[in-house]
């Protein structure tokens, strides 16, 4: 393709041939390359664009700036954020598009999928089979312990947006209960922001009987790591539901996640 004056046609013989014959089938997406596909090759391009000749099959982004992505491996899904609106697609197929939702940054895992701009935040949980949940909470799967350890577990991410202090967690202490907690919090900004910090708790809690919960002396803190000194995690007791609780102060106009986990120890 080195002539420059060259002519390429596609679907009929070059002009200047004497019949000029022309293809009166069907055409679609034709490419031209310096080397013949291989046969995996083409397979990939027939599996990826099949499923763009279905009836309805839409294709196409509300606007060509795209602000934000983020790909969840459980769903196969890709979601895609643009300065007209918000899309999810399958491959090559937008499979849902909101024209009135515009946001700046996106984050999907595990079926939960986050979006948010500069003052706010949607979250979409999956929906759960409770039934089956609970029996597997109880059992455990293939009949074996059960999956929940009362003694160690991650607790549910929370959303902090400005730096009002927000109760991130609480970890419940039986009746009796108590021993020492060790507790790890880590808080990491949106969309790959800057801000970020991890902290080590550990403290020593005790319910006596019908008594409240109470902590045997002050929580020590251990800072692991903090980009902006005025975050803070915090470390108390909530009489009302029988918890040890951990309050997280976050940062004014930033969208952080915090992730608690703890482990019970004696």
């Amino acid at each position: 393709m080195s002539n420059a004056n060259g002519t390429v046609t596609i679907g009929r013989e070059h002009p200047s041939a004497p019949s000029a014959l022309e293809f009166f089938g069907t055409i679609s997406i034709p490419r031209i390359t310096a080397v013949a596909p291989t046969p995996e090759q083409f397979r990939e391009i027939y599996e990826a664009e099949r499923w763009l000749f279905q009836p309805g099959a839409k294709c196409l982004l509300s606007n060509a700036s795209v602000d934000a992505l983020a790909y969840d491996p459980l769903t196969d899904l890709l979601h895609v954020a643009t300065a007209g609106g918000y899309a999810k697609m399958k491959g090559l197929l937008v499979t849902e598009k909101d024209t009135e939702a515009v946001y700046s940054g996106l984050y999907a895992t595990g079926g939960y999928l986050a979006r948010f701009d500069g003052g706010s935040a949607d979250i979409e949980i999956p929906s759960i089979n409770l039934r089956e949940a609970a029996e597997a909470a109880m059992i455990g799967h293939n009949g074996g312990p059960p999956l929940h350890d009362p003694d160690e577990a991650d607790l549910p991410e929370v959303v902090t947006k400005n730096a009002t202090p927000t109760v991130i967690g609480t970890i419940p202490v039986p009746k009796g209960g108590g021993g020492e907690y060790v507790i790890r919090t880590v808080a990491r900004e949106y969309a790959d922001g800057a801000e970020m910090a991890a902290y080590e708790d550990v403290v020593m809690a005790y319910r006596p009987g019908e008594g409240n919960v109470a902590l045997s002396g002050a929580s020590t803190q251990r800072i692991i790591r903090e980009v902006t000194a005025s975050m803070a995690v915090a470390i108390d007791v909530d009489t009302t539901a029988q918890a040890i609780r951990i309050t997280a102060t976050g940062l004014a106009s930033k969208n952080l996640r915090w992730k608690p986990h703890f482990k019970r120890i004696g």
